[in-house]
């Protein structure tokens, strides 16, 4: 509490701390534990089906650039797909 009121009384910036945490491997699930669920899921979509996304395009994300290596699509796919589940959750 000194440091803020010091801080504040002499016009001079709190110190600032940065978050240290851990990022959940969702490349690697994907590319192994999880690798059939995705597949599964981004070929059966609702964003498909519903015309959001162009038809087969998460599938081609999925099994041939991001599987393969080719391409880190990690966060969009992850995205996509939790999405999809949630439609899916909602709508049924």
């Amino acid at each position: 509490m000194q440091i803020i009121q010091s801080s504040i009384a002499n016009h001079k910036t709190v110190p600032t701390v940065c978050a240290v945490g851990f990022t959940v491997p969702i490349d690697t699930w994907l590319r192994n534990p999880l690798r059939d669920w995705g597949r599964v899921a981004a070929g059966r979509g609702p964003l498909e089906a519903r015309r959001h996304i162009p038809p087969g395009a998460l599938t081609r994300k999925v099994g041939r650039e991001h599987l393969s290596h080719e391409a880190e699509w990690q966060p969009r796919i992850w995205n996509i797909l939790m999405f999809q589940s949630w439609l899916e959750h909602e709508s049924a």
